[in-house]
C-alpha cells in the first residue's frame, strides 16, 4: 500500500507574494514610485530591467512601442505630440527620466499602416500589452504580470490542477507550459525551478505564480542567448527575416505576414530591425495574440460572439451573462473560423477541452464555459496542429531536401491534402498570395516556382479560404447560392441542395446529396451556410473527379510520365463519362447527340486536360438538363411515354384535366378542392419554369410535355420535402446525431441494392424505398445476431406497427427500428455491436 502524502504544516506557512507577511519583503532599487514594492520572487524584474536600460544601445533607454505613442494614453503621462519620439530612459544610477527627440518623417503608406494598426489595436486592447504592462513585468508591479496574463495563468492553472484538489501536480507544469504557448521547455529545468518553490509534489496557486515568474526569468535568458547567437556581426539588431529564424528556433511557426505587423506595431525607430528590447516587446505581442494577427482577432471575435449568440439552451443566459462560450460549443466557433475543413480537428479540441473539464463543473448543471482569451488560446492549439500537419506535408514532398517545393512537388502536396485542382488555379492562388506580399518576388523567378515553409503555409491559408476554388468558380457558387436561398437566411437544406446541383449541371440522387450534407453540416442544424455549402461543393467536386479519373485511369498510358491518354484512345475515354463499364459510376449524366470526335484533336490529353473536357461537356448538359427538369435521359424517355398515352389527339397538350388524371395514374393524390386549386398554381408556375429553360410551345392554361416535366419536378420536390420532414422527425425521435443518421443510411442502402438485385426481372422497387422482414433478418444475421422464433415474431410485430400492417419499413422507419432494438437490446445487439468494435 502507497505511503499516504503528507500534510502541508498548518502553521508558520512560507510567505507567499499574493498574502501579506509581517516580514519585511526585501526591496529592489526603486525604479518608479509610483509602483508597488517587489516580491521576494520578483526581484529579478526590476534587475533585469535595469541591466536591460543599462546595456541598451540607446544609452540607457527602453523602447515604447508605436502603437502607444500615437493618439491615445501613455504608460506614463498620456500621448505624445505628433512627430516627436518618447522614450523612457534611466541614468547610472538606475534613476527613471524621461527624454522626447526628434520624430522622423514617414512615407504616406507606411503612416497609412500604422494608422490601420492602431485602429485595430485600439479594437483589441486586450490581447496588446501597453508599454505599461510590459514595464511592469520587468519590474515589479501586478507581482510581474498584467492583469491580463494573471487571468490567463488562472484560468489555465484551473484546467489543469487535480479536479478533487486545490492543488497542480507538478508533472503537468510542461502542458501547462505548452498550453500557454510557451516554447523553451526544458523539463528537468522545470522541474527544478518548481522544487525550489515548493517541496511537495504539488504546488498551491500562489506556488503556481511564483513559478511562472522564475520561468519567465529563464525564458528571457534564454531569449538573450539567443538573440546573440543570431546577431552574427554584433550590431545589436536583427531584421524581419533573422527575426522569422529567431523565432522558429524558440520552436514557435511564425509567419511572415503577423512578423511584420508586431514589428510594425513595437519597431521604434521604423528602420525595419529590432534590438533586443524591442523583441522583448515583440514577443510580448506576438504571444498576447497567440500568434494571430489583428485582423485575424476580429474574425475570431466575430467567430465567438455568433456561436454565443446562437446559444438556445438552459444555459445560455448564464454564459451569455458571464462573457463564456460552453466547452461543448468551441467546436463551433473553431469551423467558423478555420472553416468546415478543419471541423473534424475542431472536434477534437473540443474534446480535450471537455475532457480537462471532467469533474470540474461543479454541481450547477452548466458546461464548462470560456472566456475569449482561452478560446483564442485552443484556437491557436488548433493552428498549431495544422501548422504541424503542413510541415510533415512540407518534408514528405519536398523530395530533394532543399527545404523549398517546386511547382510540381506543391502539385503533389495539395493532392495530399484532398485538393485535385488544375494546375491554372494553383497559379491562380500563387499569383493572389504574391500580391498579398506572402510569396516574395524573388521566389517566382523566371515563371518557376520555389517556396519555403513560409510561403507554403501562406499559400495553404489561400487554398482553405476558397477550399481549392478559383475566383470565377466561387462567383459562380456565390450566385447560386444567394439565388436558391429565397429567403435571405443564409442557410440551405437539403431539398434546395439539391435543386442547386441540377441547376449547376450536376447529378443529384437525394440520399447522395445527404450523405455529403451530414459531412458539413458540422452543427447538425439540418441547413448550410455559404462556407458549409462551399466545402459541401468542393466534397461533391471530389467525388466526381474520382469518376472521372477511373474513366481517365482506364485508358491512360501508365508507361508515360505523367499519365496521358493516347490520341487514339480518347473518343472512347469521353464515351466513358457517360456510359461507363457496368459496375462504374458515370461522372456525367447522357448528353444526347453528343459526338466524342468533337474533342479529339490528334494531341495526348492529360489529367487536367480531360477534367476540363468533361467540364465543357457539362455545361453543354446545364442547358438541356434545366429544360429536362434535371431528369436523366432515360427517365425523360420513359415520361414521354407515359404523356404520349394521354395525349389521345396527338395535340401535344394537354388540358388540365387530363393532366390531372394522368398524374393520379401515377400515384399522386388530388382529389380534394384545395388541392385542385394548388394544381392549377403549379401548372402555371412549371410553365413559367418552361420557358426559362428554352422550352417551346408553352401555351398558358396547357401543359404540352416541357411542362409536365417541370409539374413532374415539383410535385416529386413535394414529397421529398415531405419525406425530408418525416426523417428529420425520426432522427429526433431516435436522437441519433446527423453523422449516425447518414451511417445508417448507407447501411439501409446497402440491403435495398441487395435486394432489387435479388428481385425477379420486373419486379424490382420504384419510387419510396423499403426493406423487406427478411432482409432485416439478413441484416441481423451479418452482424451475428442470432434471434429465436419468439424473437423473430417480436420484429415482424414491430414492422407492422411501424409501416402501419406492411412487412416492409422505409428509411424513418428503419431509424425507429433500431433504436428500439439498441433500447431494449434486442438479441443481444448491444453486446454484438461492443464486440464487433473491439475487433476493429
Amino acid at each position: 500500500m502507497a505511503p499516504l502524502a503528507q500534510p502541508r504544516p498548518a502553521t508558520h506557512p512560507a510567505p507567499r507574494p499574493d498574502i501579506e507577511s509581517s516580514e519585511p519583503r526585501p526591496q529592489t532599487t526603486a525604479i518608479d514610485t509610483g509602483t508597488r514594492p517587489a516580491s521576494p520572487q520578483t526581484e529579478w524584474q526590476g534587475r533585469t530591467l535595469l541591466n536591460l536600460a543599462l546595456g541598451s544601445s540607446r544609452g540607457g533607454a527602453l523602447p515604447t512601442p508605436r502603437y502607444m505613442k500615437e493618439g491615445g494614453d501613455g504608460a506614463d503621462g498620456g500621448s505624445t505630440a505628433s512627430g516627436n519620439e518618447e522614450i523612457e530612459h534611466f541614468g547610472e544610477d538606475g534613476e527613471h527620466e524621461r527624454h522626447i527627440s526628434p520624430g522622423k518623417q514617414e512615407d504616406a503608406n507606411h503612416a497609412k499602416r500604422r494608422a490601420s494598426l492602431k485602429k485595430l489595436s485600439s479594437k483589441h486592447e486586450s490581447f496588446l500589452p501597453d508599454v505599461s504592462e510590459v514595464i511592469s513585468r520587468l519590474r515589479s508591479g501586478a507581482e510581474g504580470f498584467s492583469q491580463a496574463e494573471l487571468d490567463r495563468m488562472a484560468t489555465t492553472f484551473m484546467r489543469f490542477k487535480d479536479p478533487d484538489s486545490p492543488e497542480l501536480h507538478k508533472d503537468e507544469l510542461v502542458n501547462v507550459l505548452k498550453h500557454l504557448g510557451y516554447q523553451q521547455l526544458d523539463k528537468v529545468k522545470i522541474l527544478e525551478m518548481a522544487d525550489s518553490i515548493s517541496s511537495y509534489p504539488t504546488l498551491e496557486k500562489a506556488d503556481f505564480m511564483a513559478f511562472m515568474e522564475k520561468h519567465a526569468e529563464f525564458e528571457t535568458n534564454a531569449y538573450k542567448q539567443l538573440f546573440e547567437q543570431f546577431d552574427e556581426d554584433n550590431s545589436g539588431f536583427l531584421d524581419s527575416e533573422e527575426i522569422v529564424t529567431f523565432l522558429s528556433s524558440l520552436g514557435f511557426t511564425p509567419l511572415r505576414s503577423m512578423v511584420k505587423e508586431a514589428m510594425d506595431l513595437v519597431d521604434l525607430d521604423g528602420n525595419g530591425q529590432l534590438d533586443f528590447e524591442e523583441t522583448v516587446i515583440m514577443l510580448h505581442v506576438y504571444k498576447h495574440s497567440e500568434g494571430f494577427t489583428l485582423d485575424e482577432i476580429s474574425e475570431l471575435t466575430a467567430a465567438y460572439k455568433t456561436a454565443q449568440d446562437a446559444l438556445d439552451d438552459s444555459s445560455a443566459i448564464h454564459h451569455k451573462n458571464a462573457q463564456t462560450l460552453p466547452a461543448d460549443k468551441l467546436a463551433d466557433m473553431l469551423v467558423r473560423f478555420f472553416g468546415p475543413a478543419a471541423a473534424e480537428a475542431s472536434v477534437e479540441i473540443q474534446t480535450d477541452v471537455q475532457t480537462r473539464a471532467a469533474g470540474k463543473g461543479g454541481d450547477t448543471g452548466v458546461p464548462l464555459g470560456l472566456n475569449f482569451q482561452e478560446a483564442v488560446v485552443w484556437a491557436r492549439k488548433l493552428r498549431d496542429k495544422e501548422f504541424h500537419d503542413f510541415r510533415d506535408a512540407f518534408d514528405k514532398f519536398d523530395e530533394d531536401k532543399s527545404n523549398s517545393i517546386d511547382r510540381n512537388e506543391l502539385a503533389k502536396i495539395i493532392a495530399s491534402l484532398g485538393f485535385t485542382i488544375p494546375q491554372k488555379t494553383i497559379d491562380e492562388m500563387i499569383e493572389e498570395a504574391n500580391s498579398r506580399g506572402d510569396i516574395p518576388d524573388e521566389k517566382l523567378k523566371d515563371g518557376g516556382v520555389e517556396l519555403d515553409y513560409d510561403a507554403f503555409v501562406h499559400l495553404m491559408k489561400i487554398l482553405q479560404e476558397n477550399d481549392g476554388f478559383s475566383e470565377e468558380e466561387i462567383a459562380e457558387i456565390q450566385d447560386t447560392f444567394e439565388k436558391f436561398d429565397e429567403d435571405g437566411s443564409g442557410d440551405i437544406d437539403v431539398i434546395e441542395l439539391s435543386d442547386m446541383l441540377r441547376h449547376l449541371g450536376h447529378m443529384a440522387i437525394i440520399e447522395e446529396v445527404r450523405r455529403i450534407h451530414s459531412k458539413v453540416d458540422f452543427n447538425g442544424n439540418g441547413a448550410l451556410d455559404f462556407r458549409e455549402f462551399v466545402r459541401f461543393m468542393r466534397l461533391h467536386r471530389e467525388e466526381e473527379i474520382h469518376h472521372i479519373r477511373d474513366a481517365f485511369e482506364e485508358h491512360a498510358d501508365e508507361d508515360a510520365d505523367p499519365p496521358v491518354i493516347k490520341a487514339a484512345n480518347i473518343e472512347e475515354a469521353i464515351k466513358d463519362l457517360i456510359k461507363p463499364p457496368e459496375g462504374r459510376t458515370a461522372p456525367l449524366p447522357d448528353v444526347p447527340g453528343l459526338d466524342p470526335k468533337t474533342y479529339v484533336s490528334g494531341n495526348d490529353l492529360g489529367f487536367d486536360q480531360f477534367v476540363e473536357i468533361a467540364d465543357t461537356i457539362r455545361e453543354l448538359i446545364v442547358e438541356d438538363g434545366r429544360k429536362n427538369a434535371g431528369y436523366s435521359e432515360g427517365e425523360v424517355e420513359r415520361y414521354k411515354q407515359v404523356f404520349e398515352g394521354f395525349d389521345k389527339k396527338k395535340q401535344e397538350n394537354l388540358k388540365v384535366g387530363e393532366a390531372t388524371d394522368l398524374l393520379m395514374s401515377m400515384g399522386f393524390e388530388l382529389r380534394s378542392q384545395e388541392e385542385q386549386r394548388m394544381l392549377k398554381e403549379q401548372i402555371r408556375k412549371a410553365g413559367q419554369d418552361a420557358i426559362e429553360a428554352g422550352a417551346k410551345g408553352v401555351v398558358e392554361g396547357m401543359v404540352n410535355f416541357w411542362v409536365f416535366l417541370q409539374l413532374i419536378r415539383t410535385l416529386n420536390r413535394r414529397e421529398d420535402e415531405e419525406a425530408e420532414r418525416k426523417l428529420l422527425k425520426a432522427s429526433d425521435e431516435a436522437k441519433f446525431t446527423t453523422q449516425e443518421v447518414s451511417d445508417f443510411q448507407e447501411v439501409f442502402d446497402n440491403c435495398w441494392d441487395r435486394e432489387q438485385s435479388a428481385a425477379e426481372p420486373g419486379m424490382q422497387q420504384v419510387g419510396r424505398k423499403t426493406i423487406s422482414r427478411t432482409t432485416m433478418y439478413k441484416l441481423l444475421r451479418s452482424m451475428e445476431v442470432r434471434l429465436e422464433g419468439a424473437q423473430r415474431l417480436q420484429l415482424e410485430e414491430k414492422i407492422q406497427q411501424l409501416s402501419g400492417g406492411g412487412s416492409s419499413v422505409d428509411f424513418p422507419g428503419f431509424l425507429r427500428l433500431m433504436r428500439w432494438m439498441m433500447d431494449t437490446d434486442f438479441g443481444k445487439l448491444n453486446e454484438t455491436a461492443a464486440k464487433a468494435a473491439a475487433k476493429n
